[in-house]
């Protein structure tokens, strides 16, 4: 995606979020998903996604002290707000990323101002609908060009058959952050199948549902697949048993197609990937991990030093990290551990509580918004992936909906 066609987009969506707020809101959501696959436009992080959030934050404040949107805060932002001040706390540590320090106090605000205009359960399922819609067509996209050979999406140009021997990579050129956000769309999209009434709905949210489960095979990313499965699980339980019968039979209707595609297409490099292991030194740095946190364990080193941290105890050692959790141990230390973890717990147990008190499509909602963040947070145990705009926005999507009062009919 070029410079160009990204803060064209930016541009149309702050326009339509200045002249009308709900407007502009559909439209961020929309595009989150491919904005945060659109690369770094200045700067270490800061993302065409974050540059569209902080429009839409302008435009929320201005609302906020006109007095046009009621302040609320979600049970989850006091641990959201602390985890973003202790963040900002490491700028005390020479050599820290004062963009990445920023970073979580920006996400918090920004879940604030959402939480408090989505105060309707209407609006939160629109949104959730609006997310499935953009991953669909991001996944077909990426399956496209991996058919027909788009250079930057991951097959080469010259090759135009389907057996592939590079992974799907997407507008992100990364086949696990791609993977990330294919994650949230499998338990959404199997909610917006067992939701929909009339039977081209289901038809097309099936037809989403599939080209997604195919770019995730794709990706060839093992943890995405752990991801998955927990998405799926967690969502079954979140439903009554109705529901769960419902599901069991889209589960193996769309397994027994991706099946087939794998078997005939792609068999190969998918068994190399889940059985071919390497160490690459991934244990070694969490023993440099652990010592780390013994010399630094209330605050950590900083944000931004988890690299410079590593290589200071072994300049050999292997200074990426490879999840959210070391990185946030090494990083904000045990205090902004406990907030994080605390914040991301709740994310997922407190719509997973409010889909088991609901009945009726209020509850296949909410456990499917619960056991998306859930299977993004497994992918997340082995591909740093929280400081992206498209996990916290859809905490905010969630909770608002967990929070929001049912539809009468529902209640009834």
């Amino acid at each position: 995606m070029s410079h160009l066609l990204v803060l064209g987009c930016i541009l149309t969506g702050g326009v339509l979020t200045i002249l009308k707020l709900q407007c502009g809101l559909a439209v961020y959501v929309l595009l989150v998903p491919f904005l945060s696959l659109g690369g770094v436009l200045v700067g270490e992080i800061v993302s065409a996604s974050m540059i569209y959030s902080l429009v839409l934050l302008s435009a929320l404040g201005f609302r906020l002290l006109a007095g046009g949107v009621a302040p609320r805060f979600s049970r989850l932002a006091p641990w959201l707000l602390g985890f973003g001040f202790v963040s900002l706390a490491g700028l005390l540590h020479p050599g820290t990323s004062w963009q990445l320090a920023i970073l979580p106090v920006f996400y918090g605000a920004l879940h604030v101002l959402l939480y408090s205009l989505l105060s309707e359960e209407s609006t939160a399922r629109r949104l959730i609908a609006i997310v499935s819609v953009s991953v669909a067509v991001l996944s077909a996209l990426a399956v496209a060009g991996h058919v027909l050979g788009w250079p930057s999406w991951g097959a080469p140009s010259t090759v135009s058959s389907l057996a592939r021997p590079m992974r799907l990579e997407g507008p992100a050129q990364n086949p696990n952050a791609l993977a990330s956000v294919l994650l949230f769309g499998v338990p959404l999209l199997l909610a917006m199948v067992l939701t929909a009434r009339r039977r081209f709905r289901k038809l097309l949210w099936g037809a989403g549902l599939l080209v997604t489960l195919v770019a995730l095979v794709l990706t060839s990313s093992r943890s995405a697949y752990l991801g998955g499965a927990v998405a799926v699980g967690g969502f079954a339980l979140g439903l009554g048993t109705r529901q769960r019968r419902a599901l069991v039979v889209v589960v193996v209707v769309v397994a027994v197609a991706v099946g087939f595609y794998v078997a005939a297409f792609s068999g190969g490099q998918f068994v190399n990937r889940l059985m071919v292991f390497k160490n690459d030194g991934r244990l070694h740095q969490l023993t440099l991990v652990g010592q780390i946190v013994a010399d630094e364990p209330l605050f950590g080193v900083g944000p931004g030093r988890f690299r410079e941290a590593v290589a200071e105890r072994d300049p050999d050692a292997l200074v990426d990290p490879h999840n959210n959790l070391t990185l946030v141990l090494v990083e904000d230390g045990l205090v902004g551990f406990t907030l994080f973890v605390a914040a991301l717990a709740g994310a997922i147990l407190i719509p997973f509580r409010a889909a088991r008190r609901s009945q009726g499509d209020r509850r296949v909602v909410l456990a499917a918004a619960s056991a998306a963040i859930a299977g993004y947070l497994v992918h997340g145990l082995f591909h740093v992936n929280y400081r992206w705009t498209l996990l916290w926005l859809a905490i905010t999507i969630a909770l608002a909906l967990a929070d929001a009062e049912p539809k009468a009919r529902e209640v009834a």
